[in-house]
């Protein structure tokens, strides 16, 4: 039979194999998140250059926005030819973005939109100050607008 002192010690024992396996756990991961002088050497060397880097969009890209209502003829009219431009206006580091107004109410009060399509275009990024664009529904029209301004 075991003595009581006996039993005592072996909860010792259990208790210091924990306390080790935790320490060993926590230096293990220490030196894991914790380069090497080699490993840092690596990592700085494999780090790109900024000459060589390409260039980051702007925070704020200028942006062309089409306000648009879901069951409006015009809307609809306009949007094969919306999705057209897209893709080349996007190249040419123009941001476009479709806002439905059922999903906006409240900003395209603020924004002043009363028909639809509307489409307006910010040059400092949106939200911001937007010009409206009041001419043709038409791919040539829209990039004539913003390589030229509005007439």
């Amino acid at each position: 039979m075991a003595k009581p002192h006996d039993k005592n010690l072996i909860i010792a024992l259990g208790a210091i194999g924990v306390l080790l396996a935790i320490i060993l756990v926590v230096v293990l991961l220490k030196r894991k998140s914790t380069p090497s002088p080699q490993e840092k050497m690596v990592v700085q060397q494999q780090q790109p250059v900024a000459a060589s880097s390409p260039p980051q969009p702007p925070a704020n890209p200028p942006t062309l926005v089409l306000f648009y209502m879901e069951g409006c003829g015009p809307c609809n009219n306009f949007r094969p030819i919306w999705e057209q431009m897209i893709p080349e206006l996007e190249r040419g580091g123009v941001k476009c973005i479709g806002l439905n107004y059922k999903d906006h109410v409240e900003m395209m009060q603020q924004e002043g939109i009363s028909g639809f399509p509307t489409v307006k275009f910010y040059p400092q990024g949106f939200p911001g100050k937007g010009i409206d664009y009041s001419g043709p529904r038409t791919k040539e029209g829209i990039v004539d607008f913003l390589q030229n301004g509005p007439q």
